[in-house]
């Protein structure tokens, strides 16, 4: 099947997991012109396209999710009085190194073929000719954290929150949703 197709960049699947390291190799631009993860391209771009917090704070495709360029962090989320949800960092990101169970999902499906960096994705494109895959929408909906007694737990989000988190990758059109829940 690769000999005819590796991805169509046309092609949304939203990862609902523990977020996606966006700015790595295998998924984003750094080192060539491909680049498998969705952009909202209603909203305005962040001033650096590497800092979530770098955006305009303004809802510009009035969805409820300011500055939503590359998905949502549904797991550091504060509620306005509004309405409107605004999340701490809005940056899908793991924050923990030993976290990347959302890294790994989207690997499988979208990680850049022929770009000599580790794995191939299912339908990650060709970064050899600069032929986008499909696009990953990252969702994150858990996430390493701390008790108050200082031990290490797993946050994850209430079954309404995910119901929230699907609901906007409807929204955004995603084709597929991942969910990989233990």
């Amino acid at each position: 099947v690769w000999d005819i197709i590796k991805g169509k960049s046309d092609v949304i699947i939203a990862v609902l997991d523990t977020g996606l390291d966006w700015d790595e190799e295998e998924f984003g631009p750094i080192d060539s012109n491909t680049d498998n993860v969705f952009t909202n391209s209603p909203e305005d771009d962040w001033v650096t396209w590497t800092n979530p917090g770098s955006g305009n704070d303004t809802d510009d495709d009035s969805n409820n999710y300011i500055d939503d360029f590359r998905g949502w962090d549904f797991i550091n989320i504060n509620t306005s009085g509004g309405g409107n949800q605004f999340s701490t960092d809005n940056d899908v990101r793991p924050n923990h190194t030993a976290f990347w169970h959302g890294n790994a999902v989207a690997g499988v499906i979208a990680a850049k073929t022929n770009n000599s960096e580790g794995v191939a994705g299912i339908a990650g494109g060709d970064a050899s000719i600069d032929k986008n895959g499909i696009k990953i929408l990252p969702i994150k909906i858990a996430d390493w954290g701390w008790d108050v007694f200082g031990n290490e737990l797993v946050e994850w989000l209430s079954t309404a929150d995910v119901q929230k988190a699907i609901c906007y990758a409807t929204d955004l059109d995603a084709d597929v949703i991942s969910m990989s829940f233990g």
